[in-house]
């Protein structure tokens, strides 16, 4: 099976105040066996976590700090969720300690991911003055899946300055822009790879500032072969 993008799942929001709380709600009913992921960004360096109104606390996959501009943007994840068909349990709360200013949390939904175990496989992440034009905005290295079929999910924070939405670097898909207009925002893109292959989480972005990128991949539900038995009459 596939991996793919839940319809209508994407969600986010932002608030640039300081606070220990932010909540986003899928925008979608998301089936049993989903795998959720959350990208987060906050100032400073405090301790996130992340759960959902199904009372399941969810995994930091990978987190940057840039000590200059004291941003951390992180990606969450729970894989094999339950069903989450009400409003309060599509209700996702991004905590922070001690309580921070400009707060992002965006969200997204996928099928076809692994749920025997943990599908987390590889994780890379940046922060420095990338480059403008295309796919100008890197991780720091470009991981290998272990498995075809893969889903890249990567986030981007631009900390610098104000910047219009940044698009989508090759191979990747745009989600959500948060707060969306043209000042600090978080981005998440996601691409399923047919055939792993070494990739950066890239974006394309028109000016040189500084941003921090992060990147996650998840394994696909493995195929399963059905044997069949024949009896000669």
């Amino acid at each position: 099976m596939a991996i793919a993008l839940i319809a209508s799942s994407t969600a986010g929001n932002s608030d640039d105040s300081a606070g220990s709380t932010i909540t986003a709600t899928f925008g979608a009913d998301i089936p049993a066996g989903s795998l959720l992921v959350a990208s987060v960004t906050f100032s400073q360096a405090g301790t996130p976590s992340v759960s959902d109104g199904a009372s399941q606390n969810w995994t930091k996959a990978v987190t940057k700090y840039d000590s200059t501009n004291t941003q951390t943007i992180c990606i969450f994840y729970f894989y094999n969720t339950v069903i989450l068909d009400t409003a309060g349990k599509k209700l996702v709360t991004f905590t922070l300690s001690p309580g921070e200013a400009f707060r992002r949390i965006n969200l997204a939904a996928f099928s076809g991911v692994q749920t025997t175990s943990d599908p987390l496989d590889k994780t890379s992440s940046g922060s420095q003055s990338y480059t403008a034009g295309t796919d100008g905005i890197k991780t720091d290295t470009n991981p290998t899946p272990t498995t075809d079929g893969q889903l890249f999910y990567c986030d981007v924070f631009m900390s610098s300055a104000q910047h219009a939405p940044m698009a989508a670097g090759t191979d990747f898909s745009a989600l959500t822009a948060q707060p969306g207009g043209t000042q600090y925002n978080l981005q998440d893109e996601y691409y399923i790879q047919p055939t792993a292959a070494a990739h950066y989480g890239q974006w394309t972005n028109t000016s040189t500032e500084i941003y921090e990128v992060c990147l996650a991949t998840f394994k696909a539900t493995a195929s399963t072969l059905t044997a069949c038995s024949y009896v000669m009459v």
